[in-house]
């Protein structure tokens, strides 16, 4: 069988970018070909071999997809710029979806409203709420200048319904995307471990010297994107809280910053001008860089709708302790390999507690951190995960149950075609 992987790729700014690159590397030994489709205008970074061809996409033009018996892996995110020909595709021509977030809701309001097409989000709202009320929910919406309500509508009905089978990395999404459709094939894959293997030696001091961090500092740190849901006003209040009695304590956050989100000018209401940094994007190298030089990740999030975190993987990967709110797919972690935080009124003084705890026990912070970056090495190893995708897709081609323990790493896979494209 024939691969079409759909999505965005390096150089894209994306962690779906980093992870995609990755798991298709791994993926070769599983299919005869594989076939990148990516957006117009992209130049994917790729190697010799990690794909057969790279096609950009164009409406209507479906040459890429009739070559062959192509089954198409579409990676699904809510970047407007690197998903909007996903979504797209995926709800035409039926395949296999990979999805990475579990509200669509700010992506459908993107490429409809704000493109001024008032019909295409009515008949999203209308085709995503199956119980008749979606076409006044629409309505109702625009005429009182307010999205519906997230907790009830996250438009993930059509990705659902559109496609084949549908992957995602954690059992709350699973769960959700289940009471949708009862009948929906739903499976759940890690994400792919993307670690650089030639960083794999530094260690926290390294790292800091690298980066010209002060060895003496306590470092809380957060990386990705950066967005009021990440909490970071709880933790510059942390921060400001224990500023007296901790000298030394800083927060870094590494990563692009959501637009309209003012967090500059909430650091310098509360003072804390010289205890944190935003040091913006940065290459892969320095994000792992920064990722081991942290003494405590910071991955909070809430709300959280069962969106993955390529964010908290790195941090894990890099033996670093990590605060993380428990809630939606977080709570399928361990609890011996992150710091699980609960939401809501005990936040703040769940904070608290265990960052004092973990200022002063350099044992617990290294046996957390340890725990954590041996169970990403199992459980998100990029081979592994790779034959749980492959055995997937193999299963929704045969019509067969999906068995994600099974270790079938068989290249060989029925040529059965996927269906014809829908209008």
């Amino acid at each position: 069988m024939k691969l079409a992987a759909v999505g965005p790729l390096p150089p894209a700014r994306t962690g779906i970018a980093d992870h995609t690159l990755v798991l298709l590397r791994h993926l070769r030994q599983h299919f005869e070909s594989i076939v990148a489709v990516v957006e117009r205008g992209a130049r994917p970074a790729l190697r010799p071999g990690d794909v057969d061809d790279v096609v950009e996409y164009r409406d209507g033009d479906w040459r890429w997809w009739r070559a062959g018996t192509v089954m198409p892996l579409y990676q699904m995110g809510n970047h407007v710029r690197h998903h909007s020909y996903v979504y797209r595709l995926l709800t035409r021509l039926p395949g296999v979806t990979v999805l990475h977030d579990g509200n669509l809701l700010p992506f459908i309001h993107a490429v409809t409203l704000e493109q001024g097409r008032r019909d295409l989000y009515v008949r999203e709202l209308s085709a995503a709420v199956r119980d008749g009320s979606g076409h006044q929910r629409a309505w109702r919406s625009l005429r009182e200048s307010k999205p519906p309500d997230a907790e009830q509508v996250r438009l993930l009905d059509r990705v659902v319904r559109s496609s084949l089978g549908v992957l995602v990395h954690n059992t709350y999404l699973r769960d959700h995307l289940l009471r949708i459709d009862p009948a929906a094939r739903i499976g759940v894959v890690p994400l792919v471990n993307v670690a650089s293997p030639h960083l794999k030696g530094v260690n926290r001091e390294t790292a800091r010297r690298r980066l010209d961090l002060d060895v003496d500092d306590f470092l809380l740190g957060t990386i990705g994107f950066i967005a009021p849901s990440k909490r970071l006003d709880a933790v510059l209040q942390l921060l400001q809280r224990l500023a007296p009695s901790h000298p030394r304590l800083r927060l870094i956050c590494v990563g692009p910053m959501m637009p309209d989100y003012d967090l500059p000018a909430h650091i310098d209401r509360l003072g804390l001008g010289e205890r944190v940094s935003l040091v913006g994007y940065v290459s892969h190298d320095q994000l792992e860089l920064y990722a081991r030089a942290f003494d405590v990740g910071v991955n909070l999030r809430y709300p959280t709708w069962g969106e993955s975190s390529s964010s908290l993987l790195r941090l894990m990967a890099a033996g670093t302790p990590t605060l993380v709110t428990d809630a939606g797919g977080f709570r399928d972690l361990p609890d011996d390999v992150v710091i699980k935080i609960p939401p809501g009124a005990e936040e703040m003084e769940a904070l608290t507690a265990w960052v004092k705890r973990l200022l002063g026990d350099a044992e617990l912070r290294g046996a957390i951190g340890g725990a954590a970056q041996i169970y990403v090495l199992r459980q998100h190893d990029p081979e592994t995960v790779a034959a749980q995708y492959a055995g997937f897709i193999r299963d929704i081609v045969r019509g067969e149950e999906w068995n994600a323990n099974a270790d079938d790493r068989s290249p060989e896979m029925e040529d059965v075609p996927p269906g014809e494209p829908s209008s």
